[in-house]
């Protein structure tokens, strides 16, 4: 055998190396996100529509401000349709509860790997969070459904209750963190507080007080990667 038939040779097998990730990739996907593909999603509005062909492409999580148009436009009868679907709409971000599973991030990451577009940890089976230190991406974490908020990736449907619990604490001003928060997170204190500052809350003397509540307290440089609200990567179609 030549050089030239040699390189051909390589080349072949690149190909079809390639077109075998490519088919695996695809099938991995539809398994993945075949909750979205139910009966119910025949029902949906166009709005209902482009919302899960939104999510799809996200892996199953995105922020809501990725999602305005179309969360504007859905019917009334969407909402119990996508609710059929484990789809949450939640008061910053909408998931499919069904992809955050141990399994099924475990799924989205190696998905991630395979089209070669983003890396990075993968929690430990069922951690309602996990501490996030450096350059880590917040593509990659919402992707797999932990956005990163300050020093913590936290799972989105947590990261919802615990932003639930907060604006009812901070509807009467000042308040105290209930330990329990410290729980839902499986976090330390100095995390929790890392977080409540991401989010936008600030310390007052033992409590705490909600965003753009009464006479600020003098500004803190953000850690970097605290925004919790980072788009979601998008996913190749197909």
């Amino acid at each position: 055998m030549g050089l030239l038939d040699s390189a051909l040779s390589s080349e072949a097998a690149r190909r079809a190396a390639h077109a075998r990730l490519e088919a695996w990739t695809r099938s991995r996907v539809d398994a993945l996100l075949s909750p979205l593909h139910r009966e119910a999603a025949a029902g949906l509005s166009g709005a209902g529509r482009g919302l899960l062909y939104l999510l799809e492409r996200g892996l199953g999580t995105l922020p809501n401000r990725a999602l305005q148009a179309q969360l504007s436009q859905l019917q009334a009868a969407d909402r119990p349709l996508l609710a059929r679907l484990d789809v949450r709409l939640g008061a910053d971000w909408v998931y499919v509860a069904g992809l955050l599973k141990p399994a099924e991030v475990v799924a989205r990451a190696a998905l991630l790997r395979a089209e070669g577009r983003l890396t990075g940890p993968v929690p430990p089976p069922g951690a309602s969070s996990f501490a996030v230190a450096g350059a880590v991406a917040q593509d990659w974490l919402v992707a797999i459904g932990y956005p990163r908020v300050g020093p913590l990736a936290v799972r989105v449907d947590l990261l919802e209750r615990v932003g639930a619990r907060l604006r009812g604490l901070g509807r009467r001003g000042a308040f105290t963190v209930p330990d329990e928060l410290m729980s839902w997170l499986g976090c330390s204190r100095e995390a929790l507080a890392g977080l409540l500052d991401a989010l936008g809350y600030w310390r007052d003397g033992d409590q705490w007080r909600p965003p753009r509540s009464g006479p600020r307290a003098p500004a803190r440089r953000r850690k970097v990667g605290s925004n919790s609200g980072a788009s979601a990567p998008g996913r190749r179609g197909g």
